[in-house]
């Protein structure tokens, strides 16, 4: 039995390949977009969004890779990380995330939210996004 399981790669070829955190030194928010539409024009939306709750583009760690939680608890300067669009299970996050509440997992608090452009798209939820999510959470009621 042993044999046949190690015979073929199978043990670890359905495997997630995780990407490893980038240098997280000074960086507060990791956002997390399942993918970008236009990576320049997503990144300074994002920005712009993050900028409005007083975080710095410093502050900022914005990408489209799978980071495994376990990277992610480990990093000390995240604070807060913003899932958009991305399936937390995805990441080995296994916690119920309800979109657009913080959740505390740690010394993180995590976010799920819909993707960048459906939000933006979307006057109800653009709104919702900042005046029950990002509002009280960064700048207060």
């Amino acid at each position: 039995m042993i044999q046949h399981l190690f015979a073929s790669d199978t043990l670890v070829h359905n495997l997630p390949n995780f990407n490893s955190l980038p240098t997280a030194e000074g960086r507060r928010v990791l956002v997390i977009v399942d993918q970008f539409v236009d990576e320049a024009s997503d990144k300074e939306q994002i920005t712009k969004i993050f900028q409005a709750c007083k975080i710095t583009p410093e502050e900022l760690l914005i990408t489209d890779e799978r980071i495994a939680w376990q990277n992610i608890s480990g990093a000390e300067s995240i604070k807060e990380v913003f899932l958009f669009n991305v399936d937390p299970k995805s990441i080995h996050i296994h916690y119920t995330l309800f979109p657009y509440k913080m959740l505390g997992i740690g010394q993180k608090q995590i976010m799920l939210t819909d993707a960048l452009r459906t939000i933006m798209g979307n006057a109800q939820l653009k709104g919702d996004f900042w005046n029950k999510a990002l509002k009280p959470y960064y700048i207060g009621k």
